[in-house]
């Protein structure tokens, strides 16, 4: 989420943060947190071995749209590398997917409910 630290290139950047420090700052989203619209659903597993994608980084960017008040959430999966293939993790990352998607997508301008009596 944060370009910036990862300095040394990243997917197919080739330049350093030093000689393309416009790019890693436009293509950094931690430094856009505040202009968020919408809900922001995040996972991250916790043996991340890809070096642009520390696990830090979801937890910063949790933490900054928490502090920003956004509507967010984070999930952090044990035991998984980048891509997630326990099959325990693919389904709990599928049903909180569903659920959030109807929440904030599908139902997103639904009219609330009267509470129960």
């Amino acid at each position: 989420y944060n370009r910036t630290l990862t300095p040394n290139g990243f997917q197919s950047e080739r330049r350093d943060l030093w000689q393309g420090r416009q790019t890693y700052l436009e293509m950094s989203p931690f430094l856009y947190a505040d202009q968020l619209n919408g809900a922001l659903l995040m996972y991250h597993s916790t043996e991340d071995q890809n070096v642009g994608t520390d696990p830090i980084n979801s937890v910063r960017m949790y933490h900054a749209l928490m502090g920003l008040g956004k509507t967010t959430s984070l999930y952090m999966y044990p035991y998984e590398d980048h891509g997630p293939i326990a099959r325990e993790t693919v389904l709990d990352q599928w049903g909180r997917w569903v659920a959030w998607l109807d929440k904030y997508v599908k139902n997103a301008n639904a009219p609330k409910k009267p509470a129960a009596m």
